[in-house]
């Protein structure tokens, strides 16, 4: 006997099929098989009595969708009905089926074992069950859903599915009873029909006993989910037919040539006015012919090729083609290429961008490429050649691809702007400017950005030129980041040179009074005649001390401050510093937070970098609201280790950015201005760099020491 999956399937398609004959079970086919064709009703072959209509001529200019008949499946999702159907058995343990009009079964479950295998296998039954289906197709436009009790004693109900007037699927359920079974019946028709009695009876048993009652809110709850179901359908119609205008109107308002061919023989199927205007054909020229008729390919073999790319991988871009106008012009192209479903066949959609004026171009240019390419490409400048008018690029020498990052074809053919070269698009409207009035461009100062989006300076210089005719723009470039930055920073250590003499000249001769006037002002703290103006010498005392620990910091800014360098682990200094650092940052209601590497080994002056990361720490405190985490890390990069202290400030203002580390510049009320330069200098005595970055989120110090050392520490720890 076949297993329940199988029966299924076969009494949902005999269940429709005019062709579908009952097999007793235990005897062969050829011996036992009856024809019940005579017996089956005249709905189930309906189809034959209305032949399909001829279907219209494929054209992508009409609705392609709208001219063919819809399918239910194409117009909801199937998986999710599916999904919705079981559950809705599992809840009522109701069989219910989901079938299209053409037969298809698209959902089925709980079919009951006295028809699959009883009822369906008896020619007898069956033909009881061909009438109950015939009753329920009849009367399916009589109400909301309609149910019949059939000859064979189970009970079943359908709902048709309707969208706009068509009707698409059915919705079956039953194979029930309504009160418990009158046994003495199904006994006897066990006997009538040869049924094996023991094993039908315990079929009956399996049979849900659902209320009538019960049975119709089941049957309105379906009626129900069937007008959502037509909603979704009809919704998911509409999208149909909505894409359909809107790739119809595109098609046509492309300015690109676009054609749509078959893929057997290449005829054409239908082609949008840019192709009409760029080729000379007219449109009745061309539809029903192929390319090769008309001559219109010039490398034919690249049709095939194209097609077997698609197969291959996929959709093709961009592949230059040639093709041959109505009036023997050849034209330049980069063509795209997919496939596009018609009617359920596949054609071949192009869309040609025509490259002929470029290609021009760039033939007229190689004429005389060969004796500039040389100086052009050698030259350590970053040169650039596009037209005046459009922006284009025309060409880039190697030294414009090793600075800004780009290869050269990733340049060709496109705009400055698009590439986003002009970080100042006034910048580039005023060059243009000058060069439209036959002017020159001399050693302009400009700010650009490479492929990265790395903001750069630069020297630009530029001339008006002809290229084969069109006016043309050479552009020279000198990158002087490099260079204004050095120099940034050479005027910054100068000025911290000449505060560091500074300090060592007069520094010591300051603190000697100094020194004298605290020792007077503590012994008159001491006296009792003072005791009233204890407050006011205090002051006075700090004061000092104050003025004491700035010309600590002028004295620490000295040019020739000798450090004591040793083999020192960052890590351990950051330990140790800890709970000083803890201490500022808690009565704040901040925290510090470490993240350190495995080892972080630098040659260096302990005592100068404890000064470096409390100044760098005390300014990151400094900078964050209530609530802050500053993280102190030290990371291996490269041969460098990084110190790296990270806020969550509100980040740097841009103008007090490039100014950072000059003497006496502060942005809070009682600073000296003074930190941040100590820092520079600690890190210029130490061969290390200080790199920041800052933003909203807040700012983070880098400093980069030299980790050649570590190496050769690590071997003689081990020795």
């Amino acid at each position: 006997m076949k297993n329940r999956k199988e029966l299924d399937k076969q009494f949902l398609f005999e269940r429709f099929d005019p062709s579908s004959t009952y097999i007793k079970p235990g005897h062969k086919r050829e011996e036992q098989v009856k024809s019940v064709q005579e017996c089956l009703p005249p709905y189930i072959n309906r189809s034959a009595e209305k032949p399909e209509p001829k279907a219209p001529p494929v054209s992508a200019c009409s609705s392609p969708v709208s001219a063919k008949k819809y399918h239910f499946a194409d117009l909801v999702d199937i998986s999710l009905i599916q999904k919705l159907l079981n559950e809705c058995y599992s809840i009522t343990g109701v069989t219910n089926a989901l079938l299209d009009v053409d037969n298809k079964i698209l959902s089925s479950v709980g079919w009951q074992g006295i028809c699959d295998d009883f009822h369906r296998t008896c020619p007898g039954t069956a033909k009881r069950c061909q009438q109950s289906d015939s009753y329920i197709f009849d009367h399916l436009q009589d109400g909301t859903y309609v149910g019949y009790k059939c000859m064979n004693g189970l009970v079943d109900y359908a709902v048709p599915i309707i969208v706009e007037g068509q009707h698409l699927a059915t919705i079956y359920a039953g194979q029930c009873l309504h009160e418990r079974p009158d046994n003495k019946y199904f006994r006897q028709q066990a006997r009538e029909h040869g049924f094996d009695e023991t094993e039908y009876m315990k079929a009956l048993e399996q049979v849900p006993i659902i209320s009538e009652e019960r049975m119709e809110n089941i049957m309105n709850f379906y009626s129900q989910l069937v007008q959502v179901i037509a909603t979704m359908g009809l919704e998911r119609r509409r999208q149909i037919e909505s894409a359909e205008g809107k790739f119809v109107k595109a098609f046509h308002c492309c300015p690109d040539p676009i054609t749509i061919s078959t893929l057997e023989d290449g005829s054409y199927v239908e082609v949008n006015e840019a192709w009409v205007e760029s080729t000379g054909f007219e449109r009745h020229e061309v539809i029903g012919r192929t390319g090769s008729e008309l001559g219109i390919w010039m490398t034919p073999y690249k049709r095939d090729l194209l097609i077997n790319s698609i197969r291959e991988s996929g959709s093709v871009h961009s592949i230059e083609t040639a093709f041959q106008t109505k009036f023997g012009e050849v034209l330049s192209y980069l063509t795209s290429a997919d496939f596009l479903e018609i009617n359920g066949t596949d054609y071949l959609l192009c869309i040609h961008k025509d490259i002929s004026d470029r290609k021009r171009m760039e033939e007229k240019l190689h004429l005389s490429e060969e004796c500039f390419s040389k100086a052009f490409n050698a030259s350590p400048i970053i040169m650039c050649i596009n037209s005046l008018e459009e922006d284009m690029v025309i060409d880039v020498n190697h030294q414009f691809c090793q600075v800004l990052g780009f290869t050269r074809e990733e340049v060709l053919g496109q705009t400055l702007t698009a590439l986003g070269f002009w970080l100042d698009v006034t910048e580039r409207q005023l060059i243009t400017s000058m060069i439209k009035k036959k002017q020159s461009v001399r050693d302009m100062e400009i700010h650009f950005a490479t492929k990265s989006g790395e903001p750069r300076l630069g020297e630009y210089s530029a001339e008006r030129i002809d290229v084969a005719g069109q006016a043309c723009m050479l552009s020279l470039l000198i990158d002087i980041t490099d260079k204004r930055q050095m120099e940034i920073e050479m005027n910054r250590l100068d000025r911290l040179n000449l505060v560091g003499e500074m300090a060592a000249s007069i520094g010591h001769e300051i603190r000697n009074p100094m020194t004298t006037v605290r020792g007077f002002l503590q012994m008159l703290q001491a006296q009792h005649n003072f005791m009233d103006d204890n407050e006011t010498l205090e002051l006075m005392i700090d004061e000092l001390d104050r003025a004491n620990a700035i010309i600590t910091e002028f004295l620490s800014l000295a040019k020739h401050k000798l450090s004591k360098l040793e083999y020192t682990d960052l890590n351990v200094v950051i330990k140790n510093m800890l709970p000083l650092l803890s201490v500022h940052a808690l009565p704040q209601e901040k925290s510090v937070n470490i993240e350190l590497a495995d080892a972080a080994w630098v040659l260096a002056d302990e005592k100068e970098i404890r000064q470096l990361l409390l100044n760098l720490v005390r300014n990151g405190l400094e900078a964050m609201h209530p609530g802050g985490i500053l993280t102190i890390r030290t990371a291996m990069e490269e041969e460098y280790i990084v110190l790296s202290i990270e806020d969550q400030g509100e980040g740097i203002a841009p103008q007090i950015l490039d100014k950072l580390g000059t003497p006496f510049l502060s942005t809070k009320e009682n600073g000296t201005g003074l930190g941040l330069a100590v820092c520079y200098g600690i890190a210029k005595r130490h061969n290390a760099s200080i790199n920041i970055q800052t933003g909203l989120q807040g700012t983070t110090f880098q400093i980069k020491f030299n980790g050649m050392f570590q190496y050769v520490l690590s071997q003689k720890i081990l020795f």
